[in-house]
């Protein structure tokens, strides 16, 4: 079973009293991807996510970017 992804928790921003801005707004922390992370086994077993197709520079160049 793949490890699950770390949660993005959101802690707001301490408001700057020395100046006149408007209300912060909470920002994510940064929560790094685990080294042991299985990423082929996550993408392989979760619905929403797929690998991108890779496209070389060879067919962009002769074919075009349409």
């Amino acid at each position: 079973m793949p490890a699950a992804l770390p949660r993005a928790s959101f802690e707001p921003i301490p408001p700057d009293t020395s100046a006149a801005m408007p209300a912060a707004r909470p920002r994510a922390s940064f929560e790094p991807i685990p080294p042991d992370f299985d990423v082929r086994t996550f993408v392989e077993t979760t619905d929403n996510f797929r690998y991108a197709d890779r496209i070389s520079y060879k067919i962009i160049a002769n074919n075009g970017i349409d």
